[in-house]
């Protein structure tokens, strides 16, 4: 991560979205091969209770390995959530970050709205080509 800043308090260090969409767009090559299996059976098994936002609206076909993460950092209240999308061998990875939510249920409403629409052309065939540098998906 190219941005990361560790802080000695909970909650205080520093991510951006960036950095957690490749984090997760790399996971396979971060994850020991041993452990693979059982790290994203982990990001794919999450709680019921705890699949909020990009799991409500993933697109029919993909399946989410993803991670949230929300409360009273250091100096506000954030919401986020950073995911892997698959469908065979297409790979979308996602990362939304919110800060200063009134509540955990606005945050997470947000991230949600935000991605239904980041996803939304998910639903067909991609088409495009991938740039090696972003990994983004350049419509032609």
């Amino acid at each position: 991560m190219r941005s990361f800043f560790a802080h000695p308090v909970w909650g205080g260090s520093l991510i951006t979205a960036d950095d957690q969409a490749r984090f997760f767009r790399r996971i396979d090559r971060l994850v020991p091969a041993r452990h693979r299996d059982y790290a994203m059976g982990l990001l794919r098994g999450i709680t019921a209770g705890q699949r909020w936002g990009m799991p409500e609206v993933v697109p029919h076909g993909w399946t989410i390995a993803f991670k949230g993460g929300w409360g009273r950092g250091v100096t506000r209240q954030v919401t986020h959530q950073a995911a892997l999308l698959t469908r065979g061998r297409e790979r979308v990875a996602v990362a939304i970050l919110t800060a200063d939510n009134p509540s955990t249920p606005y945050g997470a409403a947000t991230i949600r709205g935000v991605a239904q629409r980041l996803l939304r052309g998910l639903e067909g065939r991609l088409v495009g080509r991938v740039t090696p540098k972003h990994a983004k998906i350049i419509r032609p």
